[in-house]
C-alpha cells in the first residue's frame, strides 16, 4: 500500500510539474479617461481602471497531432465593477498534414463566461465543433473553416441558439513587400426557445443570418514602415431578442448590414517602439430595440481615428516580458436615432507582464 501511495504521489508530482511548466500567464493592468464609455448622446465622462489575468495551457500528444488546450481570463474594472467577470475554455484539436501543401484540423471546444451578478442574464455556456483546411497553391495561402455549436444562457433561455459559420479566405505576399488577401463568410443562428414576441408575430423558429466579404491590401513603404487598407461589406437579417420578462435584451450581430473600411500606418521606431495610427469609416444598418421597446432599425455612420505606441520595457533583463501601451482614440457617430448619435474621446495606458 505504501509503495502504491508513493507511486501515485510521484505520478501526481510529475503531472503537476508538467502542467505547471506548460502554463503561460499574462497579467495586464491600466487605466485612463473616456469621455463617453457607454456611447450614447448623453455623455458620462469617466476615469476608468482595469486589470486582466490571462492563463493559457496547452499540451501536444500523439507526436503533436493532437493538442489539448485551456484558456481562462479574469477581468475587472473600476469604478464600473459590474463589468467584471471571467471566462474559460477547454479545447482539443487533431491536426493532419496530408502533404507539405495541405493540412486539415478537427476540433471541439467547451467554454463559458460568468458575468457579474448584475449581468448574469448574459452569462453563457457553449460547445463548438470546428473543421478547417490550410493549403498552398500558386503562391496563395488558402484557408476554409466550418464552425458549428450550441450556446445556452442559464438565466435567459430565450437567448439560447444553435449556430453555423462557413468561411474561406486566401492571401499572398510578393517580393515587392506587397500583400493582398480576402475572404467570404456565411453565418446563421437558430434560436431554440420560442418567446412571447415570437408567438405574437407568428414566428415558430426565429433565425438570423449574415453574408460578409472582406479584403485587404498591405504595402511596405520602407524597411520600418507599412500601410494596410482593409475593406468589408456585409448583408444581415434578423432582430434583437427580448427576454419574456422584458427586462433584458440580446442584440444580434448577424442582424447588421453595411460597408466599412480602415487604413492603418505602422512604424517600427527606434528603441523598440511600435507606433500605429489609423482611420476608419463604417456605414451600418442595425437592428435594435428602440426607446419605446419596439423592434426597429437605425442607420449609423461612424468615423473613428486613433494612435497607439507599444514597446517592451528594456531596462532590466528580468522584465523583458513587460510591455506598455499608450493609446488615444476618437469616434463620432451619426444615427437616425438621436439617442445613438455621440462623440467619444479616450486616452488609455497599460502595462502587460507575461511569464
Amino acid at each position: 500500500m505504501n509503495t502504491l501511495m508513493t507511486t501515485l504521489a510521484c505520478l501526481a508530482l510529475i503531472v503537476g510539474e508538467s502542467f505547471a511548466s506548460d502554463l503561460r500567464w499574462t497579467l495586464s493592468s491600466g487605466g485612463g479617461f473616456d469621455s463617453n464609455p457607454a456611447g450614447y448622446d448623453q455623455a458620462n465622462m469617466q476615469a476608468l481602471g482595469w486589470s486582466k489575468l490571462d492563463t493559457r495551457w496547452s499540451k501536444d500528444i500523439e507526436s503533436g497531432s493532437v493538442k489539448i488546450a485551456y484558456n481562462g481570463i479574469g477581468y475587472s474594472y473600476l469604478p464600473e465593477s459590474a463589468w467584471s467577470g471571467h471566462r474559460h475554455g477547454l479545447s482539443a484539436t487533431y491536426t493532419s498534414a496530408v502533404s507539405s501543401d495541405f493540412r486539415y484540423d478537427l476540433g471541439t471546444t467547451v467554454s463559458g463566461n460568468w458575468n457579474h451578478p448584475d449581468f448574469t442574464a448574459h452569462s453563457y455556456r457553449e460547445i463548438e465543433g470546428r473543421a478547417s483546411t490550410q493549403s498552398k497553391y500558386a503562391g496563395w495561402n488558402a484557408r476554409t473553416t466550418l464552425n458549428l455549436g450550441v450556446r445556452l444562457y442559464p438565466d435567459s433561455p430565450e437567448f439560447d441558439y444553435r449556430h453555423v459559420t462557413l468561411g474561406a479566405s486566401a492571401q499572398q505576399s510578393f517580393v515587392t513587400r506587397t500583400s493582398v488577401g480576402g475572404g467570404v463568410e456565411y453565418a446563421t443562428r437558430l434560436y431554440t426557445t420560442r418567446t412571447i414576441e415570437d408567438a405574437f408575430d407568428g414566428i415558430l423558429n426565429a433565425r438570423s443570418s449574415r453574408y460578409r466579404v472582406n479584403g485587404f491590401l498591405g504595402q511596405g513603404l520602407t524597411t520600418t514602415t507599412g500601410v494596410k487598407l482593409s475593406l468589408y461589406g456585409e448583408n444581415g437579417n434578423g432582430r434583437s431578442r427580448w427576454r419574456d420578462d422584458y427586462w433584458q435584451v440580446l442584440d444580434d450581430p448577424l442582424a447588421t448590414s453595411g460597408i466599412g473600411g480602415r487604413i492603418q500606418l505602422s512604424w517600427l521606431a527606434p528603441a523598440g517602439l511600435t507606433i500605429r495610427t489609423y482611420g476608419e469609416l463604417d456605414a451600418l444598418d442595425e437592428s435594435y430595440i428602440a426607446s419605446d421597446g419596439a423592434y426597429a432599425r437605425r442607420d449609423d455612420d461612424r468615423l473613428g481615428a486613433g494612435i497607439s505606441l507599444q514597446s517592451v520595457l528594456p531596462w532590466f533583463t528580468v522584465i523583458n516580458s513587460t510591455s506598455f501601451t499608450v493609446g488615444v482614440e476618437t469616434e463620432r457617430n451619426w444615427s437616425t436615432d438621436a439617442s445613438y448619435s455621440y462623440e467619444q474621446f479616450s486616452v488609455m495606458a497599460g502595462l502587460m507582464y507575461a511569464w
